[in-house]
């Protein structure tokens, strides 16, 4: 990391002895002001179960949703089942979700999932004001042999009238999230490799995970478990360091990480909210993460945290310790009516209304 100035170090300091604190003080969305709005898909009738990742219109009030059940799908793969579960993209009106009279919706998906060959299961999503596009990686599953081989894309979906998808060639074989620039789709990808190799990455701590530009290089490979992305800035964007309990600030355009913000959890999704702060889903404990996304096995601690990308401020908006409220938040958002989270494993979404509301 480069030399900082003695102000900037100064600034520095003063955030990251904030963000370690922000565990140890009050949330701004208490457990009291917090419920869970259940969600059934409007055509099949099922429950919605692991909402992982949230893009927002904030010209028409909207919320897009991607879901899938990771474990089940997983499961369903190493059994070797003949077909695999689906997920869904789904939106839904701000209004709707605080709407205090119902604690279940009923949404439609925005697109069959018969359209995408290798099935619709969508992971991280990104929606692009100036085209009205949703952007997001699709893990789509192929057979080899008896095997199911998980070959993520990338797709587009027009919302101008009916939805139209798009279909791009095959991106990084761990591809996580992803957002789109002026010039180009910006892909994180969590690991290097797909194969054993990744295990040793895991295994050995190894920085090789990171970003890269859509149609081009990788821009960037020194991270531990690259998650969540989104930019902040015409030349900068926060990426998500998983597995270093850690923010990157990095410059887009040549992969110069500016800072390293520690966070008191590993954080997971970003996205930008109505006062243009990042919001970051944060995992206390990632062993009981792991034990709750890949065996089904207890609770996994929640936080969601609030960075001001200019001054650096920040501001813990829920936290639930033991995850017994609502289970491994993997996004959240802030409205102007409160805050909205979704999870990898949890059913439905968790709403926090503004006191007095």
């Amino acid at each position: 990391m480069r030399t900082l100035p003695h102000k900037a170090l100064l600034g520095l300091g003063v955030f990251l002895l904030a963000a370690c604190g922000g565990a140890h003080t009050p949330a701004k969305y208490s457990l009291s002001q917090c419920s869970r709005l259940g969600l059934t898909d409007a055509v099949s009738g099922e429950t919605i179960r692991g909402v992982e990742d949230f893009a927002v219109d904030w010209e028409s009030q909207t919320i897009f949703l991607s879901a899938y059940d990771r474990r089940a799908v997983e499961k369903a793969a190493r059994d070797r089942a003949e077909t695999l579960p689906q997920g869904g993209i789904y939106a839904v009106l701000i209004d709707e979700v605080f709407d205090r009279e119902k604690d279940t919706l009923s949404i439609s998906p925005l697109i069959a999932e018969d359209k995408f060959p290798g099935g619709l299961r969508p992971h991280g999503i990104s929606f692009d004001a100036d085209t009205q596009e949703l952007l997001f990686i699709n893990r789509s599953y192929r057979q080899q042999g008896r095997r199911w081989i998980m070959a993520p894309n990338v797709h587009r979906i027009s919302l101008q009238g009916e939805a139209v998808i798009s279909l791009s060639e095959t991106t990084h074989c761990a591809a996580n999230n992803l957002f789109k620039s002026s010039d180009s789709i910006y892909v994180s990808f969590d690991h290097q490799f797909c194969d054993w190799r990744g295990v040793f990455e895991n295994i050995f701590g190894l920085r090789q995970s990171g970003f890269l530009k859509q149609t081009d290089d990788v821009i960037l490979s020194k991270m531990k478990y690259a998650n969540g992305i989104t930019q902040i800035s015409d030349e900068h964007i926060f990426i998500a360091a998983t597995r270093e309990k850690k923010l990157y600030k990095v410059d887009l355009e040549t992969g110069k990480i500016l800072y390293r913000y520690k966070v008191p959890g590993g954080p997971d999704n970003i996205t930008i909210g109505y006062d243009d702060n990042a919001i970051t889903a944060l995992h206390p404990s990632l062993i009981k993460l792991a034990m709750n996304r890949k065996l089904g096995i207890g609770k996994a601690p929640s936080r969601i945290m609030k960075l001001n990308p200019v001054t650096d401020k920040t501001i813990m908006l829920f936290d639930d310790a033991k995850g017994a409220f609502f289970s491994a938040a993997t996004v959240g958002v802030e409205t102007e009516r409160g805050l909205i989270a979704g999870s990898v494993t949890d059913d439905g979404i968790l709403v926090c209304g503004v006191a007095g509301e």
